[in-house]
């Protein structure tokens, strides 16, 4: 069983990364307080999520405020980013 200590963050460290990703995940956004909307897609690695995003829902124009939360480069935010790398805990961006 992992450690679940190996990979630990501070919450300073939660708060500073999301501070560097949300400068620019907002921007040109328009949210409405009153009526917040989720759009959930899960699945498992390789089920076509990307696809089901980018090469339809998005197309619609019905998602024009759509805020990306999983793009590669915010793995990068995680304190830890270079050991999980080294350990084979991450997929290579």
């Amino acid at each position: 069983m992992p450690d679940s200590n190996q990979y630990s963050h501070t919450d300073e460290q939660v708060n500073a990364a999301f501070s560097e990703i949300s400068a620019s995940l907002f921007e040109g956004k328009v949210i409405n307080a009153t009526n917040p909307k989720m759009l959930v897609v899960a699945g498992i690695q390789g089920s076509g999520k990307t696809w089901l995003l980018e090469e339809s829902l998005l197309k619609t124009g019905r998602y024009s405020n759509y805020i990306r939360l999983h793009l590669p480069e915010f793995r990068k935010k995680h304190p830890q980013y270079s050991q999980m790398e080294a350990h084979g805990g991450v997929a290579r961006v």
